[in-house]
């Protein structure tokens, strides 16, 4: 299964993969004779530091109903056959929701949506939230419009009747039809797993906002509700940040178990773990592992200048020398 980005506003480029390589001669590795790899300065962020406080629930349910959403329920109910339910639905709520620019916000729930608001995932919130109530069944499209960038994605819910699946796109006066015609389906989800986009877009919020802790707490809620590459890719991502190449290797090879797409991230993360490694083993003085791990990172397929492999290199030279002369 293909897993891309599902912007704000579903209409925001993804966010580029932030590749943290290291850069061994930034952080000193040329002091190498001080006796010591200064590697502490590898894995800060790349995020900007702004902080916004913003309640955020991982136990958030973004399909909860309220009073009003069951008044408009009830009216809905009152047609008659399931189509004509959806309908009314859908004469009822377009053009009666804003459709907001969501770019820099946290995402909304259906509660929220109906009151203030949102882009397409969050209308798409309140569609779901709706057809459950109804026991409607069906799911939620994600598509990529043939007009549109790469990158650039749309969710959409649908309801199945019998063999027909009738799309319903609020932003679309016609039932049935999209807001930007034809589409091709990245991915299909049912109901619940639909929950998970959710909190992957509070992930996407926190990361964004440099709050690292608060992203990966999103991020693992969403993969608790359905197992995305990007969110993987994504953890393998802030984890890299924090130093934990162990944490973060595994994520990345998870998502390209998921996605082949997200391949090179595997061979980072093999290398910054593995020099990672050899720096724990150099302080221990375990020499043997010393070299393998240095070594390893030689080895990755991780593209780096000549100046990082020559101070690699060099680093393994040395763990080697002075394993020998025990």
């Amino acid at each position: 299964m293909r897993e891309l980005t599902l912007g704000r506003n579903c209409s925001k480029e993804p966010k580029n993969r932030h590749h943290m390589r290291n850069s061994l001669a930034a952080i000193g590795f040329a002091a190498f004779t001080l006796g010591v790899p200064a590697t502490e300065g590898i894995f800060e962020t790349a995020y900007a530091q702004t902080v916004r406080s913003v309640a955020y629930n991982p136990d958030a349910n973004p399909f909860t109903l309220n009073d009003r959403m069951r008044t408009l329920i009830t009216g809905f109910n009152s047609q008659g056959t399931t189509r004509e339910k959806i309908e009314q639905m859908h004469r009822t709520l377009n053009g009666t929701i804003s459709v907001v620019n969501m770019s820099g916000r946290p995402p909304r729930t259906a509660i929220e949506t109906l009151e203030d608001g949102g882009d397409c995932t969050d209308l798409a919130n309140i569609v779901v939230a709706i057809l459950q109530e109804m026991n409607i069944p069906g799911g939620v499209l994600v598509v990529h419009f043939g007009s549109a960038p790469a990158g650039i994605h749309h969710m959409i819910p649908y309801a199945q009747i019998g063999n027909e699946r009738v799309i319903i796109d609020l932003q679309s006066s016609r039932l049935g039809e999209t807001a930007d015609g034809g589409y091709s389906t990245i991915m299909t989800l049912s109901y619940s797993q639909a929950a998970s986009v959710y909190h992957s877009e509070w992930g996407d919020y926190f990361r964004d906002q440099g709050r690292t802790t608060d992203a990966i707490t999103a991020y693992e809620r969403s993969l608790a509700i359905y197992e995305s590459a990007y969110a993987h890719q994504n953890l393998g991502i802030l984890y890299e940040s924090q130093g934990d190449m162990e944490q973060a290797s595994s994520h990345f090879r998870r998502a390209v178990e998921l996605d082949p797409q997200y391949r090179r991230d595997v061979t980072r993360g093999s290398y910054n773990e593995e020099l990672q490694q050899g720096e724990r083993a150099y302080r221990e003085g375990r020499w043997d592992d010393c070299v393998r791990h240095f070594q390893n990172a030689l080895d990755s397929g991780e593209r780096i200048s000549a100046d990082e492999r020559a101070t690699i290199e060099q680093y393994r030279d040395v763990c080697r020398e002075r394993g020998q002369s025990l």
